[in-house]
């Protein structure tokens, strides 16, 4: 049973994106894109904390050094606590139209990473960086990556290019990571909304923000719909699975598609939500 929908940061952002919960610090990390910001949100005391870096951000997650890795532009970095950021992998550095998006790590601790055009051109890419630091291309074609998650039981990768309006799945090697066998997981109807960040639970459910629909689905290991979560905003555009034993899952928002009667009508969009699903999430490791 779904518990009420609450906001638990008062803060909200132009383009919330990349919740990941990080168990060590039981915080969750997001950024906002279009700010270029860093948020690391306490949900048991409402703390805030910002680490401003440069727009756009696509993600931030932490690694095992301690630093966090965080998409800026084209570049894939390694940012510490006195914020000097170190390259560790660029991509379509000379493609204007591009840039770094969506990202998550695999059960190894691979990085895999996606573009976006911002034209909605089917020209970005789906990436995986190695430990090693080398960045191989694994798909091509891409106009709008988003998503990513890991079944390992059912050797299953889930991802989607929201402007197609669907969720694929692959089948997944959990040792290599490498991906085949691309197929429709679930279609979404565009007057519903596009597809966008997802989390899995621990039966193997996939939960998908709808981007401009204004709710949350849930999706059985068989990509029937199984449950759908209205929210009070049109535009969520991620979840992620945290808090204790991964009971809760928290939902990043965003403001930067609405006029000011939408603003104004939507007063708590681009917070961070949360809720009891009444299913626990299953944990989505660091880079490393």
């Amino acid at each position: 049973m779904v518990s009420d929908i609450d906001v638990v940061s008062e803060h909200c952002d132009e383009l919330g994106e990349g919740p990941h919960w990080d168990a060590e610090s039981q915080t969750l990390l997001r950024v906002d894109t279009l700010r270029g910001e860093v948020r690391r949100l306490d949900p048991t005391t409402g703390r805030d904390q910002v680490l401003k870096l440069e727009s756009p951000i696509g993600f931030a997650i932490p690694s095992r050094t301690g630093q966090l890795v965080v998409g800026i532009g084209h570049d894939v970095n390694l940012v510490g606590d006195d914020e000097q950021r170190t390259t560790i992998a660029t991509v379509e550095a000379k493609v204007d139209d591009l840039r770094l998006n969506d990202a998550k790590c695999d059960r190894q601790g691979r990085l895999h990473f996606g573009s976006l055009s911002k034209s909605f051109e089917a020209t970005g890419g789906l990436y995986r960086l190695s430990l090693g630091g080398t960045a191989e291309q694994i798909l091509s074609g891409v106009a709008v990556s988003n998503g990513m998650a890991w079944d390992d039981a059912r050797e299953r990768y889930y991802y989607t290019d929201s402007w197609r309006f669907c969720i694929d799945v692959f089948d997944c090697d959990p040792r290599t990571g490498d991906v085949s066998g691309r197929r429709t997981f679930a279609e979404v109807d565009s007057m519903i909304g596009m597809p966008d960040g997802m989390a899995l639970d621990v039966e193997g459910g996939l939960w998908v923000a709808l981007f401009a629909g204004g709710r949350i689905h849930r999706y059985d290991p068989q990509g029937r719909l199984s449950d759908v979560l209205e929210l009070p905003v049109t535009h969520p555009t991620s979840v992620a699975f945290g808090g204790q034993g991964m009971s809760t899952l928290f939902i990043t928002s965003s403001r930067h598609r609405l006029d000011a009667d939408q603003r104004a009508s939507q007063h708590v969009a681009g917070s961070v939500f949360a809720c009891t699903p009444g299913v626990a999430g299953a944990p989505v490791p660091g880079f490393g």
